[in-house]
Formats: structure tokens, C-alpha cells, sequence
């Protein structure tokens, strides 16, 4: 593996840990709700 890819891997995995943490939960879970009782209503 190229020192560039290798380089790459780790921006993404800094990217991914950065929206990981941005993320709420309990947010995440109510908008799914949301979600399911408008696709129902559909």
C-alpha cells in the first residue's frame, strides 16, 4: 500500500470519528421515528 492511499485511509477514518461523534442518538432514533409515521401515512 502507497504511502498516499495509507494517507487517505486515515483522513477518512478522521472524517468518519468526527461525524460519529456529531451524531446524536436519541436524535438519530426520534427522526427515524418521524420518518416511519410519514412513510405510513403515505
Amino acid at each position: 500500500m502507497s504511502v498516499l492511499a495509507r494517507l487517505f485511509k486515515i483522513g477518512q477514518a478522521e472524517a468518519n470519528s468526527v461525524v460519529d461523534n456529531l451524531e446524536d442518538p436519541i436524535r438519530m432514533t426520534e427522526q427515524g421515528i418521524r420518518d416511519l409515521k410519514r412513510d405510513l401515512q403515505a
